[in-house]
């Protein structure tokens, strides 16, 4: 009998003690399960919008989100119970919840997306510069005001839960009220804990940090994901660079008959290809693109894609001699600059999104520790640029008067242009301003008014300064034996086909989203002079022109178009012969895009004007 009475006693005091939160700190549980779920409460809406079997739909997720907050929200009462200086732990407690709250609502109310791996290396790698352009964008917008709204009711009954705590533990108080509270939340904490559990145990095991992205589906389990999962990155960096510069002991051939040539690479940015009239739309945007074509200076590329809707993922891709398609990782293979070094041409980087604020104090995993780490500039670079600009051709002006503009001999140049970067309206000079958000009359979707129909004007106006840039470029090297390569390290999303500005983490399956955040421009132009010295170039990019392509093989057209031979250099994988054998075009590292666009129900046509 004696053991029997203390065992309940036992039980008696450890529920007690459990309760003990949830009686004294039930306000600050309740609104912390409310706060780190708001995507429940926005699905449940899109579900009952649509007409969707919420059972179906949201339940499930709804069931292991919440689980997750009360989880969390029961240790965080539990700390403001149990540890000294009770008023001040609780008061930073209701701010990490009202701070946690307000993040997860920006970005479900702006993106539809809680926080990913690619959002956290976003943020973490953005210069000065475009964090300022990111907050001049999303400051004012729907969402925004959305989750400053909410928050200032959370705020309000914050102060009231403050006040309130006190006076609703002493009527909870109560043995049957403490096994009510007890019974309804232990099911929530324990498969919170096992959720939880499971979320962030698999991510020791991920080898590239967005496969993380679906892992969890709470706001909890998706930050810790992605947090560990970028950390994963810094020995991705190490490697990468260990890598960077290795070409080998191969030997690296340049045919003769390209000792005088020019390569011109020109990096763009966020540019969707279905607004330019080179591709179709109905506005003229690339008057110059356009008339080079017609002239046959300039070949278009009609089946260009990029893996990804990030630039520092892609871009670190895209300098590598690796291939997606050929299950190959970006860090175990050297730069295409390295291996063009070696075939003797200098290089010339001028990079408008440096951010030279941070210099020497990048973090290591960040996409311009990767393309200036000190060993990769002194290694490959000749020059580079001292300081950014506000516009391209800034730029542009900026490498014209470098003196190795006018150097004979072949060379490699890199201009990583602002191209079409959110914000639109700040990428181009006033002069630029053809379009207005009349000239998108011709566009009667339900989510547009006139704010929106002035955000694409201004993407198309940027779009038209983008063919002004790419004009002074081909001007410039008109008389030159040049070759020039145009691509975007991914689209971008301009209220195209849905009410989405952007892109959108989350839509990579999502077929009408791909093809506008990730089909790309691809064009190369040629000057008269490198027509002359290798007619059969402009014969076999022609053949080349329809061939599916992915940016990050763009080595590989290059390597011909320089005259350059190396192990790296393949013939499978180059457009321009005729062995070639594109690999399967894996975007997000899942999805095969072919597959997903021949199985598309809906394909949104280029907008026409009626």
């Amino acid at each position: 009998m004696n053991n029997r009475n203390s065992i309940l006693n036992f039980f008696r005091r450890l529920g007690g003690w459990l309760a003990r939160p949830l009686v004294e700190e039930l306000p600050l549980i309740v609104m912390g399960a409310v706060a780190l779920t708001p995507h429940t409460y926005l699905n449940t809406f899109w579900c009952l919008q649509l007409g969707k079997d919420w059972t179906v739909e949201v339940l499930p997720g709804a069931w292991h989100a919440t689980a997750v907050a009360v989880l969390v929200s029961y240790v965080l009462a539990a700390l403001v119970t149990w540890l000294p200086g009770r008023h001040w732990t609780r008061i930073v407690a209701y701010l990490l919840v009202l701070a946690a709250g307000a993040l997860s609502r920006f970005l479900v109310y702006n993106f539809k997306s809680l926080l990913t791996p690619a959002m956290l290396s976003a943020a973490i790698e953005t210069t000065g510069s475009e964090t300022s352009d990111f907050l001049h964008t999303f400051a004012t917008a729907s969402g925004t005001v959305m989750m400053a709204k909410t928050m200032f009711v959370y705020v309000l009954l914050a102060a009231a839960a403050l006040w309130l705590g006190p006076r609703l533990a002493r009527w909870l108080n109560r043995r049957w009220v403490k096994v009510l509270l007890l019974a309804c939340a232990l099911p929530f904490v324990v498969h919170g804990a096992a959720k939880l559990w499971r979320a962030v145990r698999p991510v020791e095991s991920i080898n590239a940090f967005d496969d993380a992205d679906n892992i969890a589906q709470d706001f909890v389990s998706t930050t810790i994901c992605s947090v560990r999962c970028v950390e994963m990155m810094r020995g991705e960096m190490a490697v990468a660079l260990e890598h960077a510069l290795d070409v080998g002991s191969d030997p690296v051939a340049l045919d003769e008959a390209f000792d005088s040539t020019t390569v011109v690479l020109v990096l763009g940015e966020s540019y969707n290809r279905h607004h330019a009239a080179l591709y179709g739309y109905p506005l003229p945007t690339t008057p110059t693109l356009n008339a080079e074509r017609d002239r046959g200076s300039l070949t278009v590329f009609t089946d260009a894609i990029s893996p990804y809707n990030t630039t520092s993922i892609t871009l670190k891709n895209l300098f590598s001699c690796s291939s997606i398609g050929h299950g190959e990782q970006w860090w175990t293979k050297p730069m295409f600059t390295a291996v063009f070094s070696k075939a003797g041409y200098p290089i010339h980087f001028w990079d408008i999104q440096r951010d030279f604020k941070m210099a020497g104090n990048v973090s290591a995993y960040a996409m311009t520790a990767y393309l200036f780490d000190p060993r990769v500039s002194q290694a490959l670079y000749a020059s580079t640029n001292d300081q950014t600009f506000e516009f391209d051709e800034q730029l542009l002006d900026d490498y014209f008067a470098h003196p190795s503009t006018g150097e004979r001999g072949r060379k490699l140049v890199i201009l990583h242009i602002w191209g079409q970067h959110i914000w639109y309206r700040m990428r181009y000079p006033d002069e630029y301003a053809r379009f207005t958000g009349a000239d998108i009359a011709f566009r009667r979707d339900a989510w547009l008014d006139d704010d929106k129909r002035q955000v694409i004007a201004d993407y198309d106006n940027a779009t038209l300064y983008n063919d002004a840039v790419m004009a002074r470029v081909f001007e410039h090297y008109a008389g030159t034996e040049a070759v020039v390569v145009m691509l975007a390290d991914h689209g971008e999303e301009v209220y195209d086909y849905r009410d989405m500005l952007a892109r959108d983490h989350q839509a990579w399956n999502e077929a009408e989203a791909v093809r506008n955040e990730n089909e790309i421009p691809l064009v190369v132009w040629c000057s008269p002079l490198y027509r002359q010295r290798h007619p059969q170039m402009a014969g076999r990019l022609q053949q080349a022109a329809r061939k599916p392509v992915m940016n990050d093989d763009l080595c590989q057209l290059l390597f011909p178009l320089a005259g350059i031979s190396s192990r790296y250099a393949i013939n499978s994988r180059n457009p321009l012969s005729h062995a070639y054998k594109p690999g399967k075009r894996l975007i997000y590292d899942r999805v095969d895009y072919d597959s997903l666009m021949l199985h598309s129900t809906k394909q949104t046509p280029t907008p026409q004007k009626p």
